[in-house]
């Protein structure tokens, strides 16, 4: 992935919506963008165990929250926080993942045709 495109999830805000309902949301979060964008300046949450994993659509590596840190600010406490951001702007938060995860994404696939046999990723085929 170019890394001008590399990022980190920490929320999910949507997903799968058309280009002129995403305008909506970014118009609609624009005054608190950069308050959420910077917040983990002052917010740090560790996270640990980084692990490569794959689906479909992409190649992650990803995380999870280590159990404790030392100010008492968890991974957890962080995406609780971004989410009332979120959500006070009247953003209504829909993630396609319910479990909490962090996840550096490395690679997207254009279409499946590389990695999948009768519609099934094909583990020979990613690894």
């Amino acid at each position: 992935m170019p890394l001008p495109n590399l990022h980190m999830t920490a929320l999910e805000i949507t997903f799968s919506l058309t280009a002129p309902e995403i305008s909506t949301l970014i118009h609609q979060l624009s005054p608190a963008i950069p308050t959420i964008t910077d917040y983990t300046h002052s917010h740090r949450a560790r996270l640990v165990n980084p692990m490569l994993s794959y689906d479909a659509a992409a190649i992650a590596l990803s995380f999870v929250p280590a159990a404790e840190a030392e100010d008492g600010y968890t991974y957890h406490h962080l995406r609780r926080d971004l989410y009332d951001l979120a959500t006070s702007t009247g953003v209504e938060v829909a993630s396609r993942y319910v479990v909490p995860s962090a996840h550096l994404t490395v690679a997207r696939f254009v279409n499946q045709d590389d990695v999948e046999s009768e519609g099934k990723v094909d583990r020979g085929k990613v690894a």
